[in-house]
């Protein structure tokens, strides 16, 4: 995701390739990823909401299937 999001970039373009490659292969990129991400409270609760929304969503689904599935075995006995 970093590396597309700079692509094109005209400060990128000024970058040598050692240094472009330092920067995309820096040890540290995952960890300063996460400390942006977690100043970012806009980013959390777009990610919990959706979460909420799916886990809403597959409990309706997997409640219907199981409701399904007891039919099923009922009008097999």
């Amino acid at each position: 995701d970093f590396v597309s999001q700079i692509e094109g970039w005209d400060e990128v373009e000024k970058l040598t390739d050692k240094q472009y490659n330092a920067m995309i292969t820096d040890k540290d990129l995952p960890d300063r990823i996460r400390t942006a991400l977690s100043k970012n409270d806009t980013y959390w609760e777009a990610y919990w909401q959706s979460i909420s929304e799916l886990a809403f969503i597959m409990v309706e689904e997997y409640s219907k299937k199981q409701f399904s599935e007891e039919n099923k075995n009922n009008a097999i006995s």
